[in-house]
């Protein structure tokens, strides 16, 4: 009796983690055990199949699913890309991250439509949300007189978007100086990208736009965008010397 309860409790557990899932930019479903694993940088992701194990950098995937729940990559404030947990969807969505050295996902985090993204602060709450949400004057009078509060951060979130009724959002151009190597470098690289069938086309253009306008600014390059860049394009043959010219173009003294 013991041996067919302990296999029926290792059927169960199989045929769970068969109904976890990640989606790659591909659009290829690769169904199995799937494991988040936090990282400085780019956290990754292990898919774990009967007969293989897979591994990915988070922005090399669209979605994962592990027992319902839905994780998507997320560019955090710092400027690292992690696996968050989806809250809501919307214009603005709500998700849940998780800290450093934790594997729970507690820490509420918001990101825009145009990419600009906020850990929810507990101090000066009512503040910073306002600002950040100031583009609708009637949740930002609520977050003000605090009829919506830290704990309604879910409510904040879903009259914001009924407000806004998700409108296009324009992203900012960045105007390119060309007597600039550097420069004409990642421009080159940005419109051969943009016309390209690569699947973290999207990745790739948000991080050579981070490193034109800090390169306009004569802003430091953090190395990660520059790891982050070549992530990008390692499963494309036709921009690594281009990507690898650029890099050491812009680490060059």
């Amino acid at each position: 009796m013991k041996a067919v309860v302990f296999f029926l409790l290792i059927l169960i557990s199989g045929l769970t983690h068969a109904q976890d899932y990640a989606v790659t930019q591909k659009n290829d479903t690769l169904r199995g055990k799937v494991q988040i694993q936090g990282y400085d940088i780019i956290d990754r992701v292990d898919v774990v199949q009967p007969d293989k194990k897979s591994h990915f950098t988070c922005i090399q995937l669209k979605s994962v699913f592990i027992k319902g729940e839905t994780y998507t990559p997320v560019k955090s404030v710092e400027g690292a890309y992690r696996m968050m947990k989806l809250i809501r969807s919307g214009f603005l969505s709500l998700y849940k991250a998780r800290r450093p050295n934790s594997y729970v996902y507690e820490n509420d985090y918001l990101v825009k439509k145009d990419g600009t993204a906020m850990e929810v602060p507990g101090l000066y709450f009512k503040k910073v949300l306002m600002t950040y949400l100031g583009d609708c004057q009637s949740v930002s009078d609520k977050i003000k007189s605090e009829e919506l509060k830290r704990k309604d951060i879910d409510k904040v979130v879903e009259e914001y978007n009924k407000c806004l009724q998700a409108p296009k959002i324009t992203e900012p151009v960045v105007t390119v100086i060309t007597t600039n190597p550097t420069l004409e470098a990642i421009k080159k690289l940005q419109d051969r990208i943009e016309v390209s069938s690569l699947s973290t086309k999207k990745d790739a253009s948000d991080i050579l736009k981070d490193l034109a306008q800090k390169t306009a600014a004569n802003q430091p390059i953090p190395n990660y965008l520059l790891e982050g860049l070549k992530e990008t394009v390692k499963d494309a043959p036709e921009f690594k010397e281009e990507t690898d010219q650029l890099v050491a173009l812009i680490r060059k003294p």
